[in-house]
């Protein structure tokens, strides 16, 4: 019984993981589409990714990384199937999921003053 039980947690938070990386996916590609990366796109994935990981807003960090780059941090909360039988308090049953993407942007035109800096 708690095989199938911790299986089932397994399966659970697999497909949710996978829903995550799709929307984390979807969000880079809209970036590089538009070939900037928009506040409200970035809030937009926060909402997403607290939906299908079943937590609130607050508890998905979006860190930036120098210019284009993200570390992403959510809960996934479950993931030991049996946790009630085994006495692990629904606080206790839940691991940080860490992941990232880099956006990759059009590279910048230089001003005349940058490229007459450069010429030096």
């Amino acid at each position: 019984m708690m095989f199938l039980m911790q299986f089932t947690a397994n399966q659970a938070a697999h497909t949710r993981l996978m829903a995550a990386e799709y929307n984390i996916r979807e969000f880079r590609l809209l970036s590089e589409n538009q070939g900037m990366i928009k506040n409200e796109d970035i809030s937009a994935l926060r909402t997403k990714l607290a939906s299908v990981m079943d937590c609130s807003p607050t508890e998905v960090e979006i860190i930036p990384e120098g210019e284009s780059g993200f570390e992403i941090r959510m809960p996934v909360y479950g993931v030991v199937g049996p946790a009630r039988l085994v006495g692990i308090t629904p606080e206790n049953n839940k691991r940080i999921y860490n992941t990232g993407t880099i956006v990759e942007l059009p590279e910048k035109e230089k001003t005349e003053e940058e490229k007459e800096g450069s010429e030096s």
